[in-house]
């Protein structure tokens, strides 16, 4: 782990219709996994629920559909029916079947390597939905050190890393090892809204690392899930999210640079124009 931040795109949402989804996953040559232990689907259920500490697994349902040989959550794709796509077909009258939640996550990981052919035909996979549908919500998260433990920083954050963000004292919570500010106040931006930053330690999360230096047991990791108004993912509005989110970096890690060589990659990958 180096000092300067890393920062990457680490989760990619839609939301669409079941028809349209099937369709695409025609086009693709893929199919729902019919045989997911139940070990499985919890693991992605915990990296949903990751991110959103006021859901529950109970409530939402999710199915996966393998897109490449990468053993990560990379090699997937998560289907969830929820709340948010139940109320979304409902308020267009529909049955409450007709909208899905489509999740890639799992896309910034700096321990973990990935084999080039499965990382190719992953992003393969993002691309072709990335080009045929708006994004929901994307998360961008960076990495980078900071020594205090979460469950020390409440005050911290509060007054002051996040002070410009928070609405309400109570959208804010620490929940074991992360710090979860829900409803934040929104940049000055007519592209995009803030959903929810989280912080919280990735160290942690990975159930500590076997061959660590010292700087890993301070990795901490902030996301930020941004809500995109109505138009597909491209590089100026990537690039207009990643200078909204540098002042929160600069004010938690405490430093004004990033590391954007993964970012770069994503881009590429991705073949994001505009």
């Amino acid at each position: 782990m180096v000092k300067t931040p890393l920062i990457g795109v680490d989760t990619i949402r839609f939301i669409t219709t079941l028809t349209a989804l099937k369709k695409e996953l025609k086009k693709l040559n893929l199919e729902y996994e019919n045989q997911v232990s139940i070990s499985l689907i919890n693991r992605f259920k915990k990296e949903v629920l990751k991110s959103n500490n006021q859901v529950k697994k109970e409530d939402f349902d999710l199915e996966v559909v393998k897109i490449s040989k990468d053993k990560s959550l990379l090699g997937y794709i998560l289907i969830k029916k929820n709340f948010k796509s139940i109320f979304l077909s409902k308020k267009q009258k529909r049955a409450k079947n007709h909208k899905r939640e489509i999740i890639f996550t799992g896309l910034n990981q700096p321990t973990k390597k990935h084999h080039q052919e499965h990382l190719k035909a992953s992003y393969d996979v993002i691309k072709h939905f990335v080009s045929r549908f708006k994004v929901d919500t994307i998360d961008l998260s960076l990495d980078g050190i900071n020594s205090m433990l979460i469950a020390e920083q409440k005050k911290y954050l509060l007054n002051d890393v996040f002070i410009d963000y928070i609405n309400h004292k109570s959208n804010t919570q620490i929940k074991e090892s992360s710090y979860y500010l829900n409803n934040p106040i929104n940049p000055n931006n007519t592209r995009f809204n803030f959903d929810k930053i989280l912080v919280y330690d990735k160290f942690i999360k990975e159930g500590g690392l076997k061959k660590i230096s010292f700087d890993y047991r301070y990795w901490k990791r902030l996301e930020v899930t941004i809500k995109i108004i109505n138009e597909k993912l491209n590089i100026s509005l990537l690039d207009e999210m990643v200078e909204s989110i540098n002042y929160l970096s600069m004010s938690y890690f405490l430093d004004s640079r990033y590391d954007d060589t993964l970012l770069r990659t994503q881009k590429k990958l991705l073949e994001l124009r505009g």
